[in-house]
């Protein structure tokens, strides 16, 4: 379960609590993705966009089949990137999935987002990177 406050000037102007099937996700500096007109959050299997300010569920998807661990912004600022346990994904801002990787373990390791590729590590110590574009292996 994850809560969620807005202030607007100082005083509460909406609040929610997401919560979701899969594994736990912690709440940290990849938790969410704010824009201009939504928040998009990392909740267990899932990943949920509310509007902003009033946090009005938009559109939630399930974004990987065990559980969220991060989201991040595609270097263009068009679309979200999900460090899932068995997928890095890719979505567009309306939830709409582009494309899905996934390797030979769980991607436990780090997840860096930078250019045109993403690098991961799996629970074996693998580094992938990953072609942001089409979501395929760079090597």
């Amino acid at each position: 379960m994850h809560g969620l406050e807005v202030y607007l000037n100082g005083a509460l102007c909406s609040s929610a609590i997401l919560g979701s099937s899969g594994g736990g996700t912690g709440v940290h500096q990849r938790s969410c993705i704010i824009t201009e007109t939504q928040c998009i959050v990392a909740v267990g299997d899932r990943i949920v966009a509310l509007s902003l300010p009033g946090l009005l569920i938009r559109w939630q998807t399930k974004a990987d089949e065990a559980t969220c661990f991060g989201l991040h912004l595609s270097p263009d600022g068009l679309h979200v990137i999900v460090h899932g346990e068995l997928a890095i994904s890719m979505f567009t801002l309306d939830g709409e999935l582009l494309w899905a990787f996934c390797g030979k373990d769980i991607f436990t390791g780090a997840c860096e987002v930078g250019g045109d590729t993403i690098t991961v590590w799996d629970f074996n110590g693998d580094k992938y990177c990953i072609d942001i574009k089409t979501g395929r292996r760079a090597f």
